[in-house]
């Protein structure tokens, strides 16, 4: 029994170390943001990550863009994609429901693993930024 009780503590003590981290990657992305944008105002568009067997695939939902239109960084195991989405003009309008974020964006990912920088690749296509970051091979 005395064995049981010791594996409970130290993978309750794994689970509390990996939430630290987690919460410290989050701080440093957001301070990362913070001193990369130099505007307050910048928002987040929706990203999901995921990873396969080779590879780790960042999807940034942002409409009424162009590839062109996008900063995508790779530095010191920070992916970093960033742009501007500028309203179309119209004048003469009255808002009755807002929702649309326009002006500066940004999102930033950390990776652990080793990714292969050269490999990496982005495309935009019916507005989802698909960004490929090969991992490296052992």
């Amino acid at each position: 029994m005395p064995h049981h009780r010791t594996f409970l503590v130290e993978s309750r003590i794994r689970n509390i170390e990996a939430e630290i981290e987690r919460l410290f990657d989050r701080l440093l992305i957001e301070e990362f943001a913070a001193i990369r944008l130099r505007q307050p105002r910048a928002w987040q568009p929706p990203t999901d990550v995921f990873e396969t067997a080779d590879q780790y695939v960042v999807r940034v939902e942002i409409a009424g863009m162009r590839e062109e239109d996008f900063d995508v960084t790779y530095q010191n195991g920070v992916l970093t994609v960033r742009g501007t989405r500028l309203e179309p003009p119209a004048p003469n309008r009255t808002y009755h429901h807002v929702q649309i974020r326009y002006g500066e964006f940004f999102t930033a990912v950390r990776f652990e693993d080793a990714i292969d920088e050269d490999g990496i690749e982005a495309e935009y296509e019916d507005g989802f930024l698909t960004v490929r970051l090969p991992k490296k091979s052992q």
